[in-house]
């Protein structure tokens, strides 16, 4: 699971993001069309609404397409869960691996209104064999 309220120097999260993915990904996986992430939560940790809210989903290695999403509007302390996401394989990406490499998933949050203030990263995503 990621937390993308975790980070040592952080301020408190308006924003709380957590993903669930598998621990491996691979060609079989890709070709078999298991998804990457297989739910996101989205927590509004203040008491007031929160309005255009995009998040964006980045793979490092670069093994997926990234993958934003925007919400018109998260009510005070809402919570919103959504199920299996589809990020792109890459496909020549994965083809072309010999080994095992680490990768993670990394959220980032920005709400338009406010000049894409930062809400919520991930600063200790955990690890993904691919």
């Amino acid at each position: 699971m990621i937390s993308a309220a975790d980070g040592p120097s952080q301020e408190v999260a308006k924003l709380q993001v957590e993903i669930q993915a598998d621990s491996t990904v691979s060609y079989a996986s890709y070709q078999n069309n298991v998804p990457l992430v297989r739910s996101l939560t989205l927590a509004n940790a203040t008491g007031e609404p929160l309005r255009d809210i995009e998040v964006a989903l980045r793979c490092e290695p670069a093994f997926a397409e990234p993958l934003r999403l925007r919400f018109e509007r998260l009510e005070a302390k809402e919570t919103l869960w959504l199920d299996a996401l589809d990020l792109k394989f890459r496909h020549r990406y994965l083809a072309e691996l010999t080994e095992a490499e680490r990768g993670c998933i990394t959220p980032g949050c920005t709400n338009r209104l406010h000049n894409l203030v930062v809400l919520a990263r991930a600063f200790r995503p955990d690890q993904i064999n691919t």
